[in-house]
């Protein structure tokens, strides 16, 4: 009937049609702040505790804010989001790592790089560290990246070394 059944009848979780709909009483059309709040009331346990698992939670914070960016429409939040883990850096530090399959390209290219985001966003709110690449994956993606250019495609933008490192990092 609304944006807000369709991500509860898609994603879930249980309960957040009724929540989303205040929020789009408070804040109109602007989804960003929608989302924010979505993420943080998953995160802080409104829509239960995922049985104590972190990664579900994040994961369901994840595809509830994919679905209210593609407005519950697509199959991003379900197929394009693969799975979500929670690694280890070298240095011992946690870090997020989000999972994409093919679908996510139904999202369109803002969205996909939106999901992005709010990851990120859920990494910082739980006290989960960056990735932290190893020299030796830095100097692979910088060897992939000539490879790809060179044997497969012409790159539209070719980033330097120095861009691809901070790209990478």
């Amino acid at each position: 009937e609304d944006l807000a059944a369709r991500v509860e009848g898609l994603v879930g979780p249980k309960g957040i049609a009724s929540f989303i709909r205040e929020l789009e009483e408070k804040y109109g059309e602007n989804t960003d702040k929608i989302i924010m709040e979505v993420i943080d009331a998953i995160l802080d346990g409104k829509f239960g505790d995922f049985e104590g698992d972190l990664e579900k939670k994040i994961e369901q914070a994840l595809r509830t804010a994919a679905a209210i960016e593609t407005n519950a429409v697509v199959s991003a939040p379900i197929e394009g989001i693969a799975y979500v883990k929670i690694k280890q850096n070298k240095d011992g530090s946690k870090y997020l790592a989000v999972y994409f399959a093919g679908p996510i390209r139904g999202a369109g290219g803002t969205a996909s790089a939106k999901i992005i985001v709010f990851a990120d966003y859920i990494r910082k709110k739980v006290g989960l560290e960056r990735y932290k690449p190893t020299e030796d994956q830095i100097r692979r993606y910088l060897e992939e990246r000539e490879l790809v250019h060179n044997l497969m495609a012409r790159l539209q933008y070719y980033p330097n070394d120095e861009e691809m490192r901070t790209i990478v990092e």
